[in-house]
């Protein structure tokens, strides 16, 4: 019972970020809005070929790394701070300050339509 007591005037609403952009208010979830990059993570460009890379240990470990997708889905995993994920608005060319946890389906869906699922087409040894 002493637990709940200490509990009862708590309040445990987790607030989220809306999508939305804190200087213009533009809606992150259209088309061409938001870009999203992690901060601190290494990520390869998509739809590259490698084969022309002559030095096999550069090739290799660039061949290693995630595409952006890939980056995007390993910082949610760590979980959605505002010092590994970085949010920048093209419609008013800001970044975007957000102080509050992030909605991931809102970040899924942002990928669904941005980031291709399976952008590494190269045939793999």
């Amino acid at each position: 019972m002493i637990k709940y007591d200490k509990l009862k005037n708590i309040d445990n609403e987790e607030t989220y970020f809306d999508f939305k952009c804190t200087e213009c208010s533009a809606d992150g979830l259209k088309k061409d809005v938001f870009n999203i990059k992690p901060i601190g993570k290494s990520w390869k460009p998509d739809y590259t070929n490698n084969s022309d890379i002559k030095n096999l240990q550069f090739r290799k470990s660039l061949d290693a790394l995630p595409t952006l997708r890939g980056a995007i889905e390993l910082t949610i995993k760590e979980g959605c701070t505002p010092t590994n994920l970085s949010i920048c608005c093209n419609s008013c060319n800001s970044e975007v300050n957000y102080y509050e946890k992030i909605n991931i389906s809102d970040i899924r869906k942002w990928m669904n339509k941005h980031l291709a699922k399976y952008m590494d087409l190269r045939k793999r040894d």
